[in-house]
């Protein structure tokens, strides 16, 4: 049964975001290309309200049939909607930075808060810390066709993986229905991208992927796993954001540095920045469901191993930038400075 609503959510999602775009076309609510843009055409946005839209009603459904808790999903539920609702609300109007946080802040609030139950506010307001963060990493990734969609499908594919492999199936499902939508939309907004996101799907994906990993954290898994599974965007964000600091810029503001950004300046195709990613991706996924299973000294060479691709990342770009001849741009790159994705 769980199959079959899956395979709905999905062509329910790619259906919804095909419907999405068309009225986008029509009502002309377009990303078009500013200054300090990278892409050249005006591109459909708003892509997110069908992954938001289809993943509700997914986890609306194994709320109804038993499948999960409302322990966990009524605040997931909560949360996610307020997210989606204040990048819907950005997408449209361009939130000033700290009036966006502030929104942020309220979804993450408006979850953990639901989760108390006589926890301590210290824990709660860590809790509201690494949720926060990630929301906004994973913003920071929603700049290059396809990327943050599909390292969405295969995140929340990991997760469930995970969860599955120590009997949580309610989180496991929890996670599969957001694989289902996110892969749905995924369809469309693969290399070359016709739609975009947007900050409505990527505060809501940022938000709940970072909900489902602190969820199986808590668990008997611990935290590494899930850590490792989405260590892929949050490697390049901490990299990026931490030159940032160090050469005292200011974080917040719009750039073209992240490491999958500088890859696409220096003339690779969105699609193949994507499958790098992906494969990264793939890798860490493999090497979290090892972890449980291998014994404290292999766990720091699994860990190694999945950094390794960063660091290779980063000496591939630093040649890259030592080489003859200004750096080539796509004509399709964009950079997290439009609607689709950006810094906070």
């Amino acid at each position: 049964m769980l199959l079959a609503v899956l395979g709905g959510l999905f062509v329910g999602s790619a259906g919804l975001t095909w419907t999405v775009r068309g009225l986008a076309r029509r009502w002309a609510v377009y990303d078009r290309p500013v200054d300090r843009s990278l892409h050249t055409e005006p591109t459909p946005r708003l892509g997110g309200t069908a992954i938001a839209v289809t993943t509700c009603l997914g986890w609306g459904w194994l709320l109804l049939t038993g499948q999960a808790t409302g322990a966990v999903l009524l605040p997931l539920l909560a949360g996610g909607a307020v997210a989606a609702v204040v990048g819907l609300v950005d997408d449209a109007s361009e939130l000033s930075p700290w009036l966006k946080l502030s929104g942020q802040s309220v979804a993450v609030g408006v979850a953990c808060l639901w989760l108390a139950n006589g926890t301590p506010w210290v824990v709660l307001s860590v809790w509201a810390l690494v949720l926060l963060t990630h929301m906004n990493f994973f913003n920071f990734m929603d700049g290059s066709d396809g990327l943050a969609g599909g390292l969405a499908v295969l995140a929340s594919g990991g997760l469930a993986l995970l969860a599955w492999d120590i009997g949580a199936t309610a989180p496991a499902s929890i996670a599969l229905v957001l694989t289902a939508a996110a892969g749905g939309f995924l369809t469309l907004n693969h290399p070359p991208a016709s739609i975009f996101m947007g900050d409505t799907g990527s505060q809501f994906l940022g938000f709940a992927l970072g909900f489902i990993a602190l969820h199986l954290t808590l668990s008997e898994l611990g935290l590494l796993p899930p850590l490792m599974v989405l260590g892929p965007f949050i490697f390049d964000a901490t990299v990026t954001l931490g030159r940032r600091a160090l050469a005292g810029e200011r974080v917040w503001r719009a750039h073209r540095t992240h490491l999958y950004q500088r890859l696409i300046g220096h003339g690779y195709s969105h699609l193949r920045v994507a499958w790098i990613y992906y494969g990264w991706t793939l890798l860490v996924t493999g090497l979290a469901w090892v972890v449980p299973r291998t014994s404290p000294p292999l766990v720091a060479v699994l860990v190694a191993v999945s950094v390794a691709p960063g660091f290779g990342l980063m000496a591939l770009i630093g040649a890259l930038d030592r080489g003859p001849g200004p750096a080539r741009q796509d004509d399709r790159s964009r950079d997290d400075t439009t609607s689709d994705g950006g810094e906070v």
